[in-house]
């Protein structure tokens, strides 16, 4: 209402120098949605929330690294819901449900649970906070599995990035021998690397899509002389390398001037607490 014919000129002058040659670069690479603009508010943003998906990102490791601590790291910090798989397995493992035993077994031998009983204790974790607006969520230790993935992503609509701390067999048997001190399970850690390191396992990763390897090295480590204890330090350099990796969304809305944009932009940042 308070924009006059000069404004107007203006900003569509801005729109055809500077917004048609951003659609024009993203729009060949997949990275443009176009939304009709010609009807009311609630419409529009009812179209457009379909484009937004949950984001799950798998974090895997071998065991002893520091796989959980990166989940919490990316929760306290980036607002990430971190969902740890193997703790939740561990607690599964003790109930009196009627495949505990089952899953135990499966823990005990470091083979991956039944995508049947695994998948179903996740999406409990994530509908809950999903229904307080969160969208991105970390999940630990998450798929052990082809079938867990296919399971989980057929249920949720999502966009997935799997990140793996790829540590060398010898450092992840150190690392290891590191963790089995601090807990009585040491040999369900060594089926449980004998497993990550498989072939089937290697091949579960080249199946996938969107995998990122963040090279780790105990050597390295070493030789970066932090302070802190050895756990300190390892959780911190991995972060180093994480957090390069891992870097906050950002969705351009678009269009002509007085389109709605600056009333659909605040729609859309109000779905979670993950976006502003």
């Amino acid at each position: 209402a308070d924009d006059t014919p000069e404004t107007v000129e203006t900003m569509l002058k801005v729109f055809d120098e500077q917004t048609v040659p951003l659609v024009k670069f993203y729009g060949p690479i997949g990275k443009v949605r176009t939304v009709n603009a010609e009807r009311g508010a609630d419409e529009i943003y009812s179209e457009v929330k379909r484009y937004f998906s949950c984001r799950f990102l798998y974090m895997l490791g071998p065991p002893g690294a520091p796989v959980g601590q990166m989940g919490e790291k990316l929760e306290l910090q980036y607002g990430y819901s971190c969902v740890n798989l193997t703790k939740l397995l561990h607690a599964f493992a003790e109930s009196g449900e009627p495949e505990a035993a089952e899953a135990k077994k499966a823990l005990a031998l470091g083979k991956p649970v039944e995508a049947s009983i695994a998948c179903p204790l996740v999406i409990a974790e994530i509908v809950r906070d999903m229904a307080l607006g969160v969208q991105n969520f970390v999940l630990v230790d998450f798929p052990q599995s082809l079938k867990q993935a296919q399971f989980l992503e057929y249920r949720i609509s999502c966009m997935t990035k799997t990140m793996v701390l790829n540590f060398s067999r010898a450092d992840a048997q150190d690392l290891a021998a590191l963790a089995s001190n601090s807990c009585s399970d040491a040999l369900e850690l060594e089926m449980k690397a004998n497993y990550f390191f498989s072939a089937g396992h290697q091949q579960m990763l080249a199946t996938m899509s969107n995998v990122e390897k963040i090279p780790c090295n105990l050597q390295e480590l070493e030789s970066m002389q932090m302070e802190g204890s050895f756990e300190q330090q390892l959780v911190g350099a991995t972060w180093k390398q994480v957090a390069q990796k891992v870097m906050p969304g950002l969705t351009l809305v678009l269009g002509l001037p007085c389109s709605g944009t600056d009333v659909l932009a605040p729609l859309l940042a109000s779905r979670t607490p993950n976006t502003q």
